[in-house]
């Protein structure tokens, strides 16, 4: 009797278990209702600037809260019945773009129940960057030093030197050097997204006579 008891508890473990980790099929459950306009958007974090994939949806009030998951896959746990977005690091947006199907459930814990939502499907890509700021051009070390206010969501930028192709830097960058011919020298930009998907050209230019 001890080990047939010790199964079964085992067995129950292991489904409860189960429930947390696998997406129900049930289109409501005890009386709780599924999340609702569940959307998926390409977003910046604005901690580090890495495209994320932000999930909303319309909150229930009768749940303790909601299991996110990512192509069929479960990925995480959001409690809180107010709870109304997730916040997806997990997707490179920098590397590849392709669909990804979000679905959020709805569980609570006495009595205990899921509800499975409707999966939404998209397209996700970087975000666009936005556009960059020639700032102002100036000689130190023998060098131009042009400074610039930065775009967000960039890869990089191509730097023109008098309307031809200079050089690309890195998204990350604010300025830029350069050791021109004697004379005047204009300095243009252009911010491009990740995987070249997007061109955005600075606003204004930056002179100087070197």
């Amino acid at each position: 009797m001890r080990k047939i008891s010790l199964t079964i508890v085992v067995a129950l473990m292991m489904m409860v278990s189960g429930l947390a980790t696998s997406a129900p099929s049930a289109a409501a459950t005890n009386g709780l209702p599924a999340p609702e306009k569940v959307r998926i958007s390409a977003e910046t974090r604005p901690s580090d600037g890495k495209p994320v994939v932000f999930v909303s949806w319309r909150s229930v009030p009768q749940a303790d809260g909601y299991n996110i998951y990512r192509n069929g896959r479960y990925i995480d746990t959001v409690r809180g019945s107010r709870k109304s977005g997730y916040t997806d690091a997990g997707v490179d947006l920098k590397t590849y773009s392709k669909r990804y199907t979000y679905n959020v459930v709805s569980f609570r814990d006495s009595p205990r129940a899921f509800t499975n939502g409707t999966p939404t499907t998209q397209y996700l890509r970087a975000p666009k960057p936005t556009q960059a700021t020639m700032y102002e051009a100036v000689i130190s070390n023998n060098k131009v030093l042009v400074l610039f206010w930065p775009s967000r969501d960039a890869a990089g930028y191509n730097v023109y030197r008098d309307g031809r192709f200079l050089k690309s830097i890195d998204g990350d960058e604010t300025y830029f050097r350069d050791v021109p011919p004697r004379g005047n020298h204009t300095y243009t930009m252009i911010a491009y997204g990740y995987k070249g998907n997007y061109f955005v050209k600075a606003k204004g230019s930056s002179s100087i006579n070197y």
